[in-house]
């Protein structure tokens, strides 16, 4: 097992530290700790904080308890930010989590999307991009794109994050995508895609970078629509609806082992008796919400 201070100790030490502006008080319900984040006096976050343990009986799934939910999307409503942090996350993802908290909390660098360009990349450069900017694990994908910042534009980046400052462009936001799949509407088919992943680079935010994205996939694959998920511990993708997607459906929770040893997760369908069956407990997330922006209107106008 991994001993480390206690979870909400650890993000408390770091968040006072960043800015004398942000204060915080720790509260816990339903075995969560969860730390109410104010900057200015103002409350900006809660996050609820989850140590990974296998004191728990082995049959008893970890979640997210109903009270904790029914909070988190209370605050949501009322425009205050809640999020869930695992340990797991904490422990082996640290420098990407920090990155979305700062991001919450208005700290980030912003990059002005018009500065940037797009262009497709190959599934190496997404992949190695991802592993290192993005939460959740970089899966496989038909079709990427890339940001890139060119070096005249370098000089909004000194003392942000650290970059090859040799190098002619630095890539700062990259989108997958899945293959099309046809449907049929009457008649006439159209295209869905999926968009797999997206993120900015770690510490920075690229202002409009998400839509540019999109604008440059459709202008090369004329979708019917595009869909993604809001990974719920995060999120209630109030951004997507900005872009004009649509919340359509909730995604059930998604169980997996978690090895509390290691602070490794793996695939429910993993034979859990191939590792040390003590160390491993089945956990929940919260689930997603499914968002879909249609473009068959833009189709239609184009064949006009």
């Amino acid at each position: 097992m991994i001993l480390l201070p206690e979870l909400q100790e650890q993000i408390k030490a770091w968040l006072v530290g960043t800015s004398n502006q942000i204060s915080i008080e720790v509260n816990s319900m339903s075995g969560f700790s969860f730390l109410e984040v104010r900057k200015d006096e103002v409350l900006q976050l809660a996050i609820y904080c989850q140590m990974l343990t296998c004191n728990s009986p082995l049959a008893e799934p970890i979640g997210v308890p109903p009270q904790v939910i029914r909070q988190i999307f209370e605050l949501r409503h009322s425009g205050i930010s809640a999020i869930v942090l695992w340990e797991d996350s904490w422990v082996k993802k640290m420098e990407i989590v920090k990155s979305r908290i700062l991001s919450i909390l208005g700290y980030l660098h912003r990059i002005p999307g018009r500065l940037t360009k797009v262009r497709r990349i190959d599934k190496s450069t997404a992949i190695s991009f991802l592993e290192s900017n993005h939460l959740q694990a970089a899966v496989s994908s038909k079709i990427q794109y890339g940001l890139y910042l060119p070096k005249s534009y370098f000089r909004i980046l000194e003392g942000r994050i650290g970059f090859d400052t040799s190098a002619e462009e630095l890539l700062v936001g990259v989108a997958t995508f899945a293959g099309g799949r046809v449907f049929a509407i009457g008649d006439a088919t159209y295209r869905s895609f999926e968009m797999i992943r997206f993120c900015n680079v770690l510490n920075c935010v690229v202002v409009g970078g998400l839509n540019k994205l999109l604008a440059s996939f459709c202008k090369d694959f004329h979708p019917g629509d595009v869909m993604t998920y809001a990974d719920l511990e995060w999120s209630d993708g109030v951004s997507y609806e900005k872009l004009g997607f649509e919340k359509i459906n909730f995604k059930a929770p998604i169980p997996f082992w978690l090895d509390c040893e290691n602070l490794l997760r793996y695939r429910f369908e993993v034979d859990r008796q191939r590792a040390n069956v003590q160390s491993w407990r089945l956990v929940e997330n919260m689930g997603s919400l499914k968002f879909v922006k249609s473009y068959l209107v833009e189709q239609e106008m184009r064949q006009d």
